[in-house]
């Protein structure tokens, strides 16, 4: 009889304990004296204890690391006997997506697994206790010893946890790896999918098997299959068993069209179906050209990426699905084609989501490697031995913390198209050595045997930052295949460099493959706007700005090792031969308050600056600038003007004008303005025009400024006297090179119009509309609703920073309300869930409801005599 594996959603109600928030070594509790512990609460997961307490300078926080305490908590859930007896003599595994930092894993109070590096997954192999009628009681211990990180990490179990049941003859986790060598030349034919499974016998007796895989289409249409010869695996043992299957014509995963297949994989024995299992696998192959940079399916393609770190604003480290695809699509929809994930392995979800959405990815394993940044980082485990840890891959208990982090990772993801390059280290500043490099890279190769041959790049960052680093050519050395002396990763990062260190590098190295992993590093507060003419990235780091630690919105603010946005882009795209660069950051993330890191005790910024997009999701001005530049004229235009006109004496330019920039990837703008919007009668502030330049092997044409004195190298930019006009409506019309208006402009993406808006006088509520469709196994929902204030007109009201109150009724529960703001200093501003500061006009209140429960939200700003606004929401639909 066939036996279908079981995979348990094992994420809601657990009880939960929080023994302390001071930085501990280890827990007070024995598992015994902790069963006695009455006061739990019930929370589901993902779960983050951090983001829910104060922001604090105690117990061992740094606003460096989001000024917020870890400690030690305890969960517990427990399998009723009843339900335990039906997986008797089956295998039986807990999987979990991550627990930050240190995990200890107990079954009936006896420790099962321990996990110490608190990004990766791993699964527990807990069967023995399923052979006799009882109940399993699971509990997990979690210890968050500061300072670890030099982010905001979270505390607890912040990532999704399964039950999987399977026969005694299963496909090992993680255990399908499919490749499709020759594709480049065989995809017009019949191609060749080279799937190698893991068959494993956890039985006593030897048995004889065959594995079976089919190939499905995006429409569920069998497209190949194959059955392998008859293997015996021994009793107790596993075998990896290959099989080819012809595919013709396979459709290719790419940016555009990200075309997903399913392989179906069944182990067969005594014509019983003992296991089956579907992996999502994209055909698509890579190449790089010293020269023209890299190529996906034999097409030239620039990386357009960010970095991403892993938490979500006012939801800390939970990786809820909902939250990760809102965080993707907004990229996505700026022209971002690439992520990478800063600085340690990613959800599970998030490179599926990747995958399904056409979004490449660089998946990174840590920050460090055995060099400490911060006392109880990685650093002190990676030499380390997993033994005794008893977790769930072969030989860990003979590999370092190092090798299984990354074949973990690696294991996990290596199916995935979107995966183009495994970085194997963050900013290693000097201390690679060969013997080091090679170690790392072979672990990778272990994992993926697909990067011999160069199919897939390894890469790991080493710092090179030319006025920085004054030794970037000795630095680089180690790095590149290409390297005389031999060194281990195929791929330089190359970051935070000045003019002609490309070109340098290039003349020093000439077959290296150079890529960004982190460029800019430019800071911005959305809404902020001063010393326009200039860019300043002298900050101290203990002194607190004159504007109150906000950051200006115009691209001119950058930290001190950094560059603009519109210097990084412009140098990358004019250079063929580098594959592209990676945004330090998408979005803003708790931690790293660059620079503010050192502030004193009473003010101090909790989150970083160096966002595209602030912690709430809302789009800063440098959004449209990148949209301008990673987006086609012809599909999206783009035309988007700064500042907004609610400006002090000291944003002004020395002259009293206000500098309009405007982001667009129009050929030209005129910039007008008007008394009144109906008028038909205008100022006209003259006509600015870009020139088109092209790339060194002359693959891409890109555009800058005609005028050679523009602050804005990449923009259009005019100065219009402050006093005079700050009352009028200024706005932009589109041009082609002709100087005619541009019709695709007409419905362009960005704030065409300037203008002074009244005094706020209501709320306008909206729900983000998710555009990407997800079927996932999560029954419920997040609802992310924008609060704005605006004037009589429906005007935002830029000045608005009164407070906003939620209430909700009936079902659902708010789990989170943001206002972007970086250095707002309510200390209880994510702990308490009912009401925050709107920061320029704007707030976000965050809803999970599931499926099958309706809601009403009410919302009242502080100061707005406007009826209190209303939110109705019906089955994950809003109904207002």
């Amino acid at each position: 009889m066939s036996f279908k594996r079981i995979k348990i959603d094992f994420n809601s109600n657990w009880d939960f304990y929080l023994e302390t928030l001071k930085s501990q070594r280890k827990s007070n509790f024995s598992i015994r004296n902790f069963r006695e512990i009455k006061n739990r609460k019930t929370v589901s997961l993902p779960h983050d204890w951090s983001i829910e307490q104060e922001f604090t300078k105690e117990y061992g926080a740094e606003n460096e690391s989001g000024s917020l305490p870890g400690g030690i908590g305890w969960y517990t859930k427990t399998i009723a006997k009843e339900e335990a007896e039906k997986y008797k003599e089956k295998h039986t595994e807990l999987s979990f997506g991550g627990v930050y930092q240190r995990a200890f894993i107990f079954v009936n109070g006896v420790e099962a697994a321990s996990n110490l590096y608190g990004y990766n997954s791993f699964s527990v192999d807990i069967s023995q206790w399923f052979s006799v009628p009882q109940d399993v009681e699971i509990t997990v211990l979690v210890i968050n010893q500061l300072p670890n990180s030099r982010w905001y990490s979270g505390s607890g179990i912040y990532r999704k946890v399964f039950l999987t049941i399977t026969d005694n003859i299963y496909i090992d986790s993680d255990g399908i790896y499919i490749t499709a060598p020759n594709l480049s030349e065989t995809y017009t034919g019949e191609a060749t999918a080279e799937i190698t499974a893991e068959a494993v016998n956890r039985g006593k007796e030897a048995i004889l098997c065959n594995v079976k895989h089919e190939i499905y289409n995006g429409r569920g249409e069998l497209q190949g299959e194959a059955l392998s010869e008859k293997y015996e695996i021994a009793g107790g043992e596993k075998q990896q068993i290959t099989t080819n299957i012809m595919i013709l014509k396979p459709e290719l995963w790419s940016i555009e069209n990200p075309v997903l297949y399913t392989v179906k994989t069944k182990i067969i024995s005594s014509n019983r179906i003992c296991d089956e299992c579907d992996t999502q696998y994209g055909f698509r192959w890579f190449s790089y050209s010293s020269e023209k940079g890299f190529s996906l399916n034999g097409e030239p393609l620039k990386i357009k990426g960010v970095c991403l770190h892993h938490d979500h604003g006012s939801l800390g480290a939970k990786a809820y699905t909902d939250a990760i695809r809102r965080q993707l699509e907004i990229m996505k929809d700026m022209g971002a084609n690439a992520v990478r994930t800063a600085h340690n392995p990613a959800s599970e979800e998030l490179i599926d989501l990747c995958g399904r959405m056409g979004l490449l990815v660089i998946e990174e394993a840590f920050d460090t490697w055995d060099k400490s940044k911060k006392k109880y980082d990685f650093a002190y485990l990676f030499n380390k031995k997993l033994s005794g840890t008893s977790l769930n891959l072969s030989g860990a208990g003979k590999m370092t913390w190092a090798e299984f982090v990354i074949k973990s990772m690696i294991r996990r993801d290596r199916n995935s198209p979107a995966v183009f390059m495994w970085s194997l280290g963050n900013e290693i500043q000097g201390d690679n050595s060969r013997k080091t490099s090679s170690r790392l890279a072979n672990y990778a190769e272990e994992a993926d045997p697909y990067v011999k041959g160069g199919r897939k790049k390894i890469y790991a960052e080493d710092d090179i930052r030319a006025g920085i680093n004054d030794k970037w050519a000795d630095t680089i050395r180690g790095f590149s295949s290409f390297d005389k002396e031999g060194g281990s990763f195929s791929v330089a990062g190359v970051n935070y460099i000045d003019s002609g260190a490309f070109e340098q590098i290039k003349r020093d190295y000439p077959d290296i493959y150079m890529l960004s992993t982190e460029s800019s590093s430019a800071l911005r507060s959305r809404g902020e706007y001063f010393h326009a003419e200039t860019v300043k990235d002298d900050y101290n780091t203990d002194t607190k700005a004159a504007e109150n630690s906000q950051m200006s919105s115009y691209d001119n603010e950058t930290a001190s090792w950094a560059n603009t946005a519109m210097f990084d882009w412009q140098y990358d795209i004019s250079l063929d031969y580098v594959l592209g660069e990676f945004v330090w950051t998408g979005f803003d993330y708790l931690g790293e308050p660059t620079p503010f890191t050192d502030n004193a005790e009473d003010f101090y910024p909790y989150a970083s600056y160096f966002g595209i997009a602030d912690t709430a999701g809302f789009k800063k001005d440098i959004y449209y600038f990148y949209k301008s530049q990673w987006k086609n004229p012809q599909t999206e235009p783009v035309l988007h003007l700064l500042p907004c006109l609610h400006l002090r004496k000291e944003q002004l330019t020395e002259e009293g004008d206000v500098l309009v920039v405007a982001y667009t990837n129009a050929d030209a703008a005129e910039l007008k303005a008007k008394k009144h919007e109906s008028g038909s009668e205008y100022i006209s502030f003259g006509v600015k025009s870009f020139k088109t330049k092209k790339s060194s092997a002359g693959l891409r044409t890109y555009k800058i400024n005609s005028d050679e004195s523009a602050v804005y190298k990449m923009g259009l930019e005019w100065r219009v006297p402050y006093e005079k006009y700050k009352d009028y409506i200024i706005y932009a019309d589109a041009l082609t090179e002709e100087n005619k208006t541009d019709l695709r402009f007409l419905k362009s993406t960005g704030r065409k119009i300037l203008k002074r808006s009244g005094g706020a006088v209501k709320l306008s509520l909206k729900e983000y509309s998710y555009r990407f469709p997800l079927e996932n196994s999560d029954d419920y929902t997040l609802h992310y609703i924008t609060v704005t204030a605006e004037d009589k007109q429906g005007q935002t009201d830029s000045s608005y920073g009164g407070k906003i109150t939620f209430e909700i009724k009936g079902q659902g529960e708010i789990i989170g309300v943001d206002n972007g703001n970086s250095c707002d200093a309510d200390k209880k501003k994510y702990s308490e869930k009912t009401s925050i500061n709107a920061f320029h006009g704007k707030a976000l209140a965050i809803v999970k409801l599931k499926k099958n429960e309706n809601a009403e939200l009410f919302v009242r700003g502080e100061e707005i005599t406007h009826e209190i606004e209303k939110f109705i929401l019906l089955n994950g639909k809003n109904l207002k």
